[in-house]
């Protein structure tokens, strides 16, 4: 029978406490269905029973240090009420399949703290710390069975000095609570197919030179990051997808911050080639401090921008047909100094629902792409856009080529007038010239302008 978390923790708490005992009540293969650890251990407790529940009572400190877990229950359906500290010099504790784990108190080892690897249906939930050397909790498939379904939620500490905080695999749900924090020397959290993570917490990575490393490494799922949640890579990618066919979306009102933000997998022998979407909400930060804040590969995917939200580095949206949508107004640059929004190969759409032709100020011509300036009374709005094929304004769609014809050229007419104006010399002429050069360009522009609005009203009449 499969017992709920909440069920199976109930029936922990609600254990007679008895008078206090040397260790942990039972032996190894005789338990019948319940043991509870309420003072010091040094030799560790295991067990062979199945449906087992075992509850570590406050202050009492389970160690084992001659390379066997503090805690070793690995039959199916057990769970571990932990108040007060394990430690290990190997593994802190075991479980199998099914197993529940509620943490309050403190959980350290020299290996893994939380040995779940080929487990699944695993539910933890921790509100204390999990401390380790390498894998802090390792819940992913072993040899590439189980690890499937397994969920976590984290209202504390869990943190790893050489490995991974958390370790999953496939169908993984993880949610990092505010205030509390996940971090690795090595991937932060690290996940399979079709992951649910939900952060409001702190999701980091360390690494050190030569030796980079990813806050979340996942092959595909949904990413929510919160208000306030932060997910940060002091050396690689804030978000690095694996390579997977399945389609994924990241969801951001927090920080998503590395050298380079959110990329994924695109060498040939390994690239991610599914649909990525990015939605960056009023608040949001995606910064790619190396210059690169997404690279999102094959795939028609998708980048939704509010107001409000901030890009820092440049884009590039990969092969297949790709869509920006750039929702509100908008002031500066966008992706910062420098940034270049590149739609790559494919026929590539930039939306900007809020803006209307005429609002363009100036087009600059750069290679395969334009500089837009725009200003919609909002305020000067600046963007590098290199291999787009189509433009919407407003619900207008014009061409690169329509879009590059706004671009200022040098006129013969203006260079005849100039020539005519022989008595001019010295400044008159200098300001002539600049003068005449203004006048030209507007003139283009308004006609321009004009011509793509008499098409708009054709196209609209038909």
């Amino acid at each position: 029978m499969r017992w709920s978390f909440l069920t199976r923790a109930a029936l922990c708490l609600l254990l007679p406490t008895g008078p206090a005992l040397a260790g942990c009540a039972g032996s190894s293969g005789t338990d019948v269905g319940r043991s509870i650890c309420i003072s010091a251990d040094r030799e560790g407790y295991s067990s062979e029973a199945s449906n087992l529940s075992v509850t570590v009572k406050f202050g009492a400190v389970v160690t084992s240090t001659g390379g066997d877990a503090a805690i070793d229950i690995s039959e199916e359906d057990t769970t571990l009420v932990n108040n007060g500290t394990l430690r290990s010099s190997d593994n802190a504790v075991r479980g199998g399949r099914g197993f529940a784990l509620l943490n309050t108190g403190a959980i350290a080892a020299s290996r893994n703290a939380i040995e779940l690897s080929g487990e699944s249906d695993v539910e933890i939930r921790n509100s204390g710390q999990i401390l380790a050397t390498y894998q802090a909790i390792n819940m992913d498939a072993r040899d590439g069975f189980g690890g499937v379904g397994n969920s976590l939620v984290n209202e504390g500490q869990i943190v790893s000095t050489r490995g991974e905080a958390v370790e999953a695999g496939d169908e993984a749900r993880i949610h990092n609570a505010a205030g509390a924090v996940m971090q690795a020397y090595d991937d932060a959290v690290q996940v399979g197919e079709r992951a649910k993570i939900v952060n409001h917490g702190v999701i980091r990575t360390t690494g050190m030179a030569g030796d980079p490393q990813d806050a979340i490494d996942i092959d595909s799922g949904r990413i929510v990051n919160g208000a306030g949640g932060r997910i940060l890579s002091d050396m690689e990618a804030a978000i690095d997808f694996d390579q997977s066919v399945i389609a994924s979306v990241i969801d951001n009102a927090g920080e998503i911050s590395g050298v380079k933000g959110i990329i994924v997998e695109t060498h040939a022998s390994i690239a991610n080639v599914a649909v990525q979407e990015v939605i960056n909400r009023a608040g949001g930060l995606i910064v790619g401090r190396g210059g690169l804040a997404l690279r999102l590969g094959a795939g028609e995917d998708r980048l939704v921008n509010h107001a409000g939200a901030r890009i820092d580095g440049s884009v590039d949206m990969g092969p297949d047909a790709d869509v920006i949508v750039l929702q509100g107004n908008y002031q500066g640059s966008f992706g910062g100094k420098g940034g270049v929004i590149d739609g790559g190969i494919g026929t590539d759409r930039l939306e900007l629902p809020e803006y209307s032709i005429d609002q363009i100020t100036d087009v600059s011509l750069m290679r395969d792409g334009v500089v837009l300036s725009l200003d919609n009374g909002a305020g000067p709005f600046r963007i590098a856009l290199r291999n787009w094929e189509s433009f919407e304004f407003g619900g207008t769609i014009y061409s690169a080529h329509q879009i590059a014809a706004l671009a200022p050229q040098k006129a013969s007419l203006t260079r005849t007038i100039l020539l005519a104006m022989g008595g001019l010399t010295g400044l008159g002429l200098i300001a002539a010239r600049r003068r005449m050069r203004q006048g030209v360009r507007a003139a283009r522009r308004a006609c321009q302008r004009a011509f793509l609005s008499y098409q708009s009203v054709r196209r609209t009449s038909a």
